[in-house]
């Protein structure tokens, strides 16, 4: 870091280097980024040994993220699974926490008309879109899913695992974080 006092200019990159078949993708390859043919159709994939997700537009999208698959069926979401080792990865993790979110807003929050500034903070509670998705992990071993609480604490609730898959339903379930146990 070089703190200057008059403006400097900027290296210029060649994002050609960065694209692959339309996306935009990082040096290590973990992040890549869709732009989308519209304002409503682009999203991110995360695809690294312990987190693998994808945000944005995602509407029956088959992610292929090695050995996790999601399939959301939900507008817009952000679907993360995230190994809970310290150093642990998908593939040996004791432990992997999804955590599946879509729009949200405080009750009576307002906006412009053009929706670009905010009027209202609004208040509690919260009002929260359901996700909806098929995820499959592919490795050995006999998981339960377990849903949690909105505050991420253990219920006595799992859901239904073929296979390595298992559908969400945060309208059914009225969760956001499910933990799968291996």
């Amino acid at each position: 870091v070089d703190f200057v006092d008059n403006p400097q200019p900027s290296d210029q990159v060649d994002i050609a280097l960065h694209t692959r078949d339309g996306a935009l993708v990082s040096t290590t390859g973990q992040l890549v980024w869709h732009t989308g043919e519209s304002k409503e159709s682009g999203f991110i994939t995360i695809n690294t040994p312990g987190t693998k997700g994808a945000v944005g537009f995602l509407p029956n999208r088959e992610l292929d993220l090695g050995q996790v698959q999601i399939h959301c069926k939900t507008p817009f979401a952000a679907i993360y699974l995230t190994a809970l080792e310290r150093d642990g990865d998908i593939g040996t993790s004791k432990q992997i926490l999804v955590t599946a979110m879509a729009r949200a807003r405080n009750t009576e929050m307002q906006f412009n008309e053009t929706g670009d500034q905010l009027l209202d903070f609004g208040k509690a509670p919260v009002l929260m879109e359901p996700v909806k998705a098929d995820i499959t992990i592919h490795r050995s071993g006999q998981p339960t899913v377990v849903l949690l609480d909105p505050e991420g604490c253990l219920t006595s609730r799992t859901l239904q695992l073929t296979d390595g898959s298992f559908f969400i339903d945060g309208a059914r379930v009225r969760s956001m974080y499910y933990l799968i146990r291996y």
